[in-house]
């Protein structure tokens, strides 16, 4: 499995330039204008969630930049749950933590149409970014 395009082992160090490749969407995602997508709703057809172009390309780079990791992330579920709901635990997640949790919204999103536009809806895809900028900044 773990010669899957994309898919890196957890222990596979990153860069700064992986980073930073990450990084540069939050300014994006900060703005208060910035919408993850819309719902299109086609006669005949069931309605599904057409993400923007920033967040097309932020999950691309997520792949590119070796964030989306080889876990058995459904197993890990309840844990990210507490991520999502204590701010706090966040505010405390290390840079594995990060990728984990990164990696469990965009798998999610394979399995639950709309789970990342929640992500982002919440401001939750935009937490977990200000906490890599905190991290990336203590490497320095």
């Amino acid at each position: 499995m773990a010669d899957i395009p994309g898919l890196y082992d957890e222990s596979e160090p990153l860069l700064p330039e992986d980073l930073n490749a990450i990084l540069k969407f939050l300014p994006q995602f900060e703005h208060p204008d910035c919408s993850p997508g819309s719902v299109v709703a086609e006669e005949g057809h069931f309605p599904w969630f057409d993400y923007s172009h920033s967040v097309d390309e932020f999950v691309q780079s997520l792949y590119q930049h070796k964030f989306i990791v080889i876990f058995d992330w459904s197993s890990w579920q309840d844990e990210a749950i507490e991520y999502y709901n204590n701010p706090e635990r966040l505010s405390n997640a290390d840079l594995p933590k990060i990728r984990r949790i990164l990696t469990l919204h965009v798998r999610k999103e394979r399995f639950c149409e709309g789970h990342l536009e929640e992500m982002f809806e919440s401001g939750h895809i935009v937490a977990v970014l200000r906490r890599l900028q905190d991290i990336a900044e203590t490497c320095e």
